[in-house]
């Protein structure tokens, strides 16, 4: 086999031909020449080591030799004297392929500054190609020199070629000084020729193995350019590619000797927009080597080596579209992803538009694809469809019930909205499937509408006022829970519109039930009669933005109630006064009717004077200085003034958005110092650094020192959080004490608090007002037996919640491990809260004592969870009724093999504990009557048993004896599969006789269904109407007379075989009966 030194001469040779060979003078009289040899081919690989072959003194005759004896007449040899050589051409015996790359490699990069695409680049189109493409691994892979000696032995040789635009300007002279440098350190021999047709310089070096790298990067360093390399990593695996006090990149550096340098992450505003390419690695930094071009390429692998370790497992998001989330889950059961990778799907409730994959990177990239290819699908099929659908039946058309059906989403227009048109939105194959869904849903409900807008000779505004007076005091409400029905009223928008004309109210219920509408109906009729228009007042003459400083004690003391309908509608300033009438009082006369409306309305005229102050303003700022304000800094600003006295909103004006405007509403007063106040925390904002070093103290008593700071810091956290300040308790040293000072109780802590101005002085008001709060702070303990403690704390915390929220205290119950106070209730807050709160909690206790009966019954432990229902929702029924509390609690084992039971609590009156116990025990006395029996029915008969939208099933549970007045235990007597299900067998659970009866049909109809068979019967086409009938009249009074199936051909068919499906003795009687007709 021949050396790689074999092969340059022969190819050196074999292009002599095509181009001038020149020798170079020798090298400062070195008994060497080189030779000048046509272009060589280059390599892009780095697999040998890069270095360039020079002439060693040791090594110059055998290498001329080897040379001569190859290349006699085509090149000169380089020897020890400065004698030329020529030689005969010799004769050849076999043809060396002289472009074969693997044994001429050249440095495949370019010289000086490189922007060459990075190998991550690569990878990452490559994945966007194919699922299994695009690793880092492959990446590094390729990145990695290596060497491939050309022979098995502890000597080898390698060669390369530099460019010209790569070579390093240096005389010949101290080229050879290098070579023979080379020689002495390292052994190596280095031979070198040039191209005079490309100034490529081509270099064989021959030695040991484990010396020729650390050679050819030596020739590399001194007679190269040095270069430069860029690529990009992750910004997420930067910290990992450095090490810990740069414990990964220091050992790179020193190794390759190159110089480099990683960008920092920029964040903020600063920051650049990703680019497409980073969406699966997040964002990428440029990563920069200087060096020679082995170091560069070697640092580069190892780098990406380290890259490809961190990288081995990806999290990324793919982006959906909004309108696309509730359809995902169906649409991605087709796909098909790996085990390792988690899907995390957005919740359509939520703002979230992401999918969210984690896993293996291949597996995740691949993941991403089809997840992309599937919404790219979904989006080109889904389409959106508008229905006329009556809107008295908007309310009933369940969208969940409709999606989780059909998989199509409704889109319902809005209250306030007169059309009619429904969106539907789905698939569009499945779109009519939705369509007679929510026609179903409405099938089952009456529906009936009364427009109060004609009561009162047509009055429509007192209408309006009097169905926003019916919502706001939950009116209807009550009226629905009443009569269970649903009250679908117009929303407080619609009323306060005076371009609105009518005030609509739908009445919904159960077809069984719709004469409950007409005692519903009535109810609200009377309502509205008993209102005339003289007892009601709407005031318009108060600003909406007083609306929430509105008291309304003297109204109600003159009986009159205030519905702050501009408040609800969000716009508009209607106060509708509305005079209420008991039933047991006469009616007053009109003149007391307006004494009370005009107390009422003159309680508002502090409301309106301070309406004169209100006013609104709209200042030029611009947008970027607006910036400055958003979020902490204009919260801040805010607190400033009282609550409710100004409103700021930035980038608007009167009429609506204006990015260079803020506007202002509110009282004169503050909205004068809001604009100064705006303009002074933009300043500093802008100049932060010397505005936020202002400091103010406060000092605060060292017994309220903990509650300020709170536990672990948390208040100080917080109040920093708030305020955007900084918050420290200073310590005895960093202050200068008086002489006088005492150290008693009243001793107090400076708290220092350091910010801009504006944070920091709003952030003492909020201090000073805390420590105000704490020290007019008391607290009270009272005795109360612990039999009592859960009916005053009430269902879920109520009462004691109510106690707090009304007087801002703190009610405490004792634990149950706290032995020796398990009757002491706590009260902490203000003085005249507490003392408030104490008093109410005595009332009530007092009432526990008096009417607080209870009494326990017990039930079988089998039936518990019965008797409670799902979510509590049966105790919760015959707790409501009765008027009394019902808890369940654990009760013993019994001895002797009796059965388990558990107990029930029920407190209250004694008529309402009696009325309770005697619900369970016949509710406990249906359940011992249960049974549940399972039929073994071949699948094919499902349908049958079923029928039409369940119409068999029903007839079979009804004509048992079975009810359908709960849907639940309706569902129950008959459990058949789905049809995808594999089994066959039918549950029947409920009352043991209903029960014997369903399982008695459904053998008897599947015994019939399994003798039914099918014939067929000659009619001639022309007699098929005979059969038929009028409208199919005759078809079908035979097949409900001979319980049979008949089928006629199409119109447009020419068979004349009519099938006929049923019991064979049915079968014969049709067939009769048919030929009789036809004849």
């Amino acid at each position: 086999m021949s050396t790689p030194a074999q092969l340059l001469a022969m190819k050196h040779a074999a292009e002599a031909n095509d181009a001038q060979v020149s020798s170079e003078t020798t090298l400062n009289s070195a008994p060497a020449e080189s030779i000048d040899t046509p272009e060589l081919p280059s390599l892009a690989g780095t697999g040998s080591s890069t270095a360039d072959s020079s002439v060693s003194a040791d090594s110059l005759g055998s290498s001329a030799e080897a040379l001569q004896s190859l290349t006699p007449t085509t090149a000169e040899s380089i020897t020890e004297t400065p004698k030329k050589q020529t030689a005969n051409k010799s004769k050849k015996k076999h043809v060396f392929n002289m472009d074969d790359d693997k044994a001429f490699p050249t440095l495949g990069a370019a010289l000086g500054e490189s922007s060459t695409p990075s190998v991550w680049a690569n990878a990452l189109s490559a994945s966007q190609s194919s699922a299994k493409s695009g690793s880092y691994a492959e990446a590094a892979a390729s990145a990695v020199p290596s060497f491939h000696p050309a022979v098995k032995s502890s000597n080898t040789q390698t060669t390369f070629i530099i460019d010209s635009d790569q070579q390093v300007d240096v005389p010949k002279a101290d080229i050879f000084k290098i070579f023979s440098r080379i020689k002495k350190l390292y052994n190596v021999s280095v031979e070198s020729t040039l191209s005079t047709a490309t100034n490529k310089r081509t270099f064989l070096l021959s030695g040991p193995a484990s010396s020729i790298q650390t050679a050819k990067r030596e020739v590399l360093k001194r007679l190269t350019k040095p270069v430069t390399v860029k690529f990009t990593i992750p910004s997420s695996v930067r910290s990992a590619v450095i090490g810990s006090q740069g414990s990964h990149l220091k050992p790179i550096i020193n190794d390759t000797r190159t110089k480099i340098d990683i960008e920092r992450e920029i964040a903020g505003a600063d920051a650049e927009e990703p680019a497409d390419d980073d969406e699966i690695f997040g964002k990428m930094l440029s990563v920069s080597i200087q060096g020679d071009i082995a170091g560069c390429e070697e640092a580069k692998a190892r780098i990406l080596s380290i890259v490809n370790e961190n990288t081995k497992n990806l999290s990324i998001r793919v982006d959906v579209d909004r309108d696309l989330k509730p359809f995902l889950p169906s649409a991605f059961k087709t796909l098909s992803f790996s085990d390792a990778v988690d899907v995390t799907y957005p919740d359509p409730e939520t703002k979230s538009c992401n999918v969210l994959l984690s896993g293996p990177r291949d597996d995740v990239i691949d993941a991403r694809t089809q997840i992309r290819n599937s919404l790219a699908t979904l989006t080109e099929n889904i389409v959106t469809e508008e229905r006329t659908i009556p809107k008295r039946v908007h309310p009933l058309l369940d969208s969940d019930k409709i999606f989780d059906a059909t998989n199509v989403l409704i889109g319902l227009p809005s209250d306030d909205s007169d059309s009619e048109l429904v969106r539907f939105t789905g698939l569009k194959q499945q779109i009519p499937a939705a369509v007679t869904f929510a026609k179903e849903l409405c099938a089952d409900y009456f529906v009936d509408s009364l427009d109060l807008a004609r009561s009162h000779g047509g009055d429509a505004p007192h209408a309006k006022c009097l169905t926003a007076y019916f919502i706001y005091t939950k009116y209807f409400d009550q009226l629905s829970t009443k009569y269970d029905v649903l009250i679908h009223a117009p929303t407080y928008a619609s009323l306060a519109k005076d371009d609105v004309k009518t005030a609509i109210v739908t009445f919904t219920c159960h077809k069984e039930k719709k004469d409950i509408l007409k005692k519903v109906r009535k109810e609200v009729v009377d309502a509205v009669n008993k209102i005339t228009p003289n007892l009601v007042r709407v005031v318009t003459d108060i600003d909406l933005f007083i609306f929430g400083k509105l008291d309304d004690s003297k109204a109600i003391e003159n009986g009159v109630s205030i519905v702050p309908l501009g408040k609800l509608a969000g716009f508009g300033n209607k106060l509708v006064l509305i005079l209420q009438q008991s039933d047991d009082e006469f009616l007053p006369s009109g003149k007391e009717i307006q004494e009370r409306l005009d107390a009422a309305d003159s309680s508002l005229d502090n409301l309106r004077e301070l309406s004169k102050e209100v006013v609104s303003k709209t200042i030029s700022v611009d947008g970027s200085d607006q910036a400055h304000l958003e979020g902490k800094t204009l919260s801040v600003l805010l607190s400033k003034f009282e609550p409710g006295s100004v409103e700021i909103k930035l980038h608007q004006n009167a009429d609506g958005p204006s990015p260079d405007e803020v506007f202002l509403h509110g009282m004169k007063s503050s909205i004068e110092n809001a604009v100064n106040d705006i303009a002074q925390a933009i300043e500093d904002v802008k100049n932060y650094e010397e505005a936020c070093k202002y400091n103010v103290s406060i000092d605060c008593p060292r017994k309220l020192l903990s509650r300020l700071i709170g536990r672990n810091g948390k208040h100080l956290n917080q109040l920093r959080e708030q305020f955007d300040v900084k918050v420290d308790v200073l310590e005895d040293g960093e202050r200068e004490k008086s002489k006088d000072e005492s150290a008693d109780s009243n001793e107090t802590s400076p708290v220092r608090i350091t910010g801009l101005k504006t944070n920091a002085d709003e952030c003492v008001k909020h201090i000073e007002s805390l420590l105000k709060a704490w020290g007019d702070e008391k607290r009270v303990v009272m005795k109360i037996e612990s039999k009592y403690h859960s009916r005053l704390i009430g269902p879920g915390g109520a009462y004691v919640h109510k106690l707090q929220d009304r007087y801002k205290v703190i009610v405490r119950f004792p634990h149950e491990s706290e032995k020796g106070h398990d009757d002491e209730v706590v009260i902490r807050g203000p003085s005249r809260g507490v003392a408030k709160a104490e008093e109410e909690m005595k009332e009530l206790l007092e009432y526990e004592r008096e009417n607080g009966y209870s009494e326990t019954i017990k039930v079988p432990a089998s039936s518990l969870s019965r008797i409670i229902g799902k979510n509590g929702e049966h105790i919760k029924d015959i707790s409501a009724e009765a008027g009394v509390s019902i808890n369940s609690r654990k009760g013993d084992h019994a001895e002797n093999g009796k059965k388990e039971e558990a107990e029930f609590e029920i407190r209250g009156s004694k008529s309402g504990i009696k009325k309770a116990k005697e619900a369970i025990q016949e509710f406990v006395a249906r359940l011992e009557n249960q049974t549940s029996v399972v039929v073994k029915v071949n699948p094919q008969y499902f349908g049958y048993l079923v029928g039409p939208r369940g119409s068999t099933k029903r007839q079979i549970i009804l004509k048992a004896g079975g009810s359908d007045e709960s849907v639940y235990e309706f569902k129950k007597y008959m459990q058949i599969p789905n049809k995808d299900s594999s089994s066959d067998e039918i549950v029947c659970a409920g009352d043991k006789k209903v029960v014997d009866k369903i399982v008695k049909e459904i053998n008897r109809l599947i015994g019939e269904r399994e003798r039914v068979v099918i014939e067929s019967v000659p009619v001639p086409k022309k007699k098929r109407g005979l059969l038929i009938g009028p409208g199919g009249s005759t078809r079908r009074a035979l097949e409900n007379e001979l319980k049979v199936k008949i089928r006629v051909p199409r119109a447009d068919s020419e068979s004349e075989e009519i099938t006929v499906e049923g019991l064979p003795e049915n079968i014969q009687k049709a067939k009769e009966k048919i030929v009789k007709l036809v004849e």
